[in-house]
């Protein structure tokens, strides 16, 4: 997403367009939870404890290089901090050194990038995902991966193979991606913007695995993100992006596989994964929410590489802190 007042417009049109064709009625709205047996409101204490032994630390530092203002995908490869923007600008990849200076840049194919909105290392390779649609749902047939080899620290130029995919169930806006360190799997959580996300009903985010085989998303599970939202006690973001703040706006996996973050523009869930377990059935879990520094526009996070947990994460924006959430 470029600026939470694109978005916000988007969600007016949508709004205004419903509102020309159909009465709805907020009252009878029904939706699939997935968490219904586990998460509602009398039941905290299924929650993971795990989040209550983080805190928000000090910022690692400041990101003010100008050409860093729209950070969409954030992620430790070889123990080095990788940060790119989303659409409106060149596929550029930008490494950071632990106070959040820029030591690298690498162009990866310029005349590509729509909308890259995440970012993940797997088997010596970086996967770009350009997956972003904003509010245009319909106006995008097909999403791409880009893959290259992780650069070397002088190199300033990568060229990428693409791998074309169509979602199983249609058109999508999505910017939370990640690769299963376990089974080398491509996960997808999608950005569902609509009258729910905007009137804090059932948010239902799909959960999408790439068949490389059929170069298709298939749709293999759901979040209910205003279940989530409904939980959410993180400070309020505030500004424009507070009609859609409970959204998936980006997603990590750490580096054994056993904890699983997702975003919103307010919260930071952690799902803890047991061993043996799937994605899938570890995203049917209840989360816990992580603290995490309020952000203007937050879009990414990362688990940091070593056995500690530790995440870090980063706002769209000019001068923002690249901020960590660590144990107490």
């Amino acid at each position: 997403m470029r600026t939470g007042l694109k978005l916000l417009m988007g969600v007016t049109a949508f709004v205004a367009a419903c509102s020309e064709t159909e009465t709805i009625s907020l009252a009878t709205t029904s939706t699939v939870d997935i968490f219904a047996t586990t998460t509602s409101l009398t039941q905290v204490e299924d929650v993971p404890l795990v989040c209550d032994s983080l805190t928000v630390k000090s910022p690692l530092g400041t990101v003010d290089d100008v050409r860093i203002v729209e950070a969409s995908g954030l992620v430790y490869g070889n123990n080095d901090l990788w940060v790119h923007n989303d659409s409106g600008s060149t596929t550029d990849l930008y490494r950071l050194n632990s106070v959040a200076g820029v030591e690298q840049r690498v162009v990866v194919d310029e005349s590509v990038n729509r909308d890259v909105e995440a970012i993940a290392f797997h088997d010596g390779a970086v996967w770009l995902a350009d997956i972003g649609d904003n509010i245009n749902t319909t106006d995008r047939e097909s999403v791409e991966f880009l893959k290259f080899t992780e650069p070397e620290p002088q190199q300033t130029a990568a060229q990428a193979e693409v791998f074309e995919f169509v979602y199983s169930d249609g058109p999508r806006d999505a910017e939370a991606f990640f690769i299963d360190p376990i089974s080398g799997q491509f996960y997808i959580i999608d950005k569902p913007i609509s009258i729910a996300s905007v009137f804090g009903l059932d948010a239902i985010a799909g959960v999408y695995q790439a068949n490389f085989e059929s170069a298709v998303l298939e749709r293999i599970g759901e979040i209910n993100l205003g279940t989530l939202d409904n939980r959410a006690t993180n400070e309020s973001p505030g500004g424009e992006v507070v009609p859609v703040q409970g959204v998936a706006t980006g997603a990590d996996i750490s580096p054994d596989g056993s904890m699983i973050a997702l975003r919103t523009y307010q919260s930071l869930w952690l799902f803890e994964r047991e061993t043996g377990e799937s994605v899938v059935q570890a995203l049917q879990g209840v989360p816990c929410e992580a603290p995490i520094a309020t952000e203007p526009q937050g879009e990414t996070v990362a688990f940091g590489p070593g056995p500690e947990l530790e995440l870090v994460t980063l706002s769209e924006g000019i001068d923002q802190p690249l901020n960590l959430v660590a144990q107490r």
